[in-house]
């Protein structure tokens, strides 16, 4: 009895164990699937005018979530709101990716001090050796530069 009580034992970690990995290998991919479908394919009427605005216009998306997923960010999908193709296509000329800037306190991290509550993604920065200046543009100043770049002289104003 004892000995088929650990056989049951290991056959029921196995079996968990390989649950958990399919969880984690599979599971974001089908949640995705499932989620963030493409509605159709066929393309909504644009008016004449309507084009024409758009393709005067610098178009930015300031949040995505498209790292999340297991997928190529380089190849077309029928699911999620982004890919690459699709950005070029609709004339996007900034996407931000999101990225996680909250860690909870104490963990992964070794940097001294009590930051509860506060997002602590620059203590993660230094923890994992970025510089100062590394640090300072993955915190904004790449995004204040291209905008400076690709906005027209005069700002936005008419």
């Amino acid at each position: 009895m004892r000995r088929f009580l650990k056989i049951a034992a290991a056959v029921i970690a196995i079996a968990l164990a390989i649950l958990v990995i399919v969880a984690f290998v599979a599971g974001p991919g089908m949640v995705e699937r499932s989620m963030n479908r493409v509605a159709g394919n066929r393309a909504y009427p644009v008016p004449e005018a309507a084009r024409r605005l758009h393709d005067t216009l610098l178009v930015a998306d300031l949040h995505d979530d498209l790292l999340l997923w297991d997928r190529d960010p380089l190849a077309r999908s029928d699911r999620g709101h982004t890919d690459i193709p699709r950005l070029i296509a609709g004339r996007v000329a900034l996407q931000v990716f999101g990225a996680v800037t909250k860690v909870p306190a104490g963990q992964n991290t070794t940097v001294p001090f009590d930051a509860s509550g506060l997002d602590q993604i620059t203590a993660a920065l230094i923890d994992a050796g970025f510089t100062e200046r590394e640090i300072r543009l993955i915190m904004g100043e790449n995004v204040v530069r291209l905008l400076g770049q690709a906005l027209p002289k005069g700002g936005l104003a008419p």
